[in-house]
């Protein structure tokens, strides 16, 4: 038996963390957990963009963000983002024009705490990535960060609150 939480348990930890960082009127403390995040490239017009090991993590990209992906050498789309979070184009069919592949894990009615279903799929898309740079986007980028945060907390060798800290 393990020591080590499940990702529901991770999610729900992340989810109670972060949920400050959404009100207006919170205060973001700084913490020491390592390696502090260094700014990375931009990707267009995508917002909340960072790079953390090979994973780009961002908002909803445009067709023009995904084609300067494309020249950055990313080569994989992981969609998690809610239905009402549409970008207003078909990003599959952008992505398939470039080349890149485009998976989406919420395909029905979302919520916006992501089920164990949600959390699998998004753990087993981002170790199929390997050596592919994936772009892991949702609307705004906050479900990418929390995905990207139980991703980096079950298998990027790092804490909980350093998860928390990057997400």
């Amino acid at each position: 038996m393990s020591n080590r939480p499940s990702a529901p348990t991770i999610l729900v930890a992340i989810a109670f963390a972060t949920a400050g960082c959404m009100n207006p009127g919170s205060r973001l403390v700084a913490h020491e957990y390592g390696p502090p995040l260094l700014p990375t490239p931009t990707l267009g017009s995508m917002r909340n963009v960072s790079l953390r090991e090979s994973v780009w993590v961002g908002s909803h990209p445009s067709p023009e963000d995904l084609d300067l992906a494309d020249r950055r050498g990313i080569a994989r789309t992981i969609d998690v983002s809610l239905p009402e979070e549409h970008p207003g184009f078909d990003v599959a069919a952008t992505c398939e024009k470039l080349g890149i592949e485009y998976v989406q894990v919420i395909a029905g009615i979302g919520s916006p705490i992501p089920d164990d279903d949600e959390i699998d799929r998004t753990l087993d898309e981002l170790r199929r990535s390997g050596s592919k740079s994936p772009l892991l986007f949702s609307g705004s980028g906050d479900r990418a960060a929390m995905f990207l945060a139980v991703w980096r907390a079950l298998d990027g060798g790092i804490g909980v609150d350093e998860a928390i800290h990057e997400a």
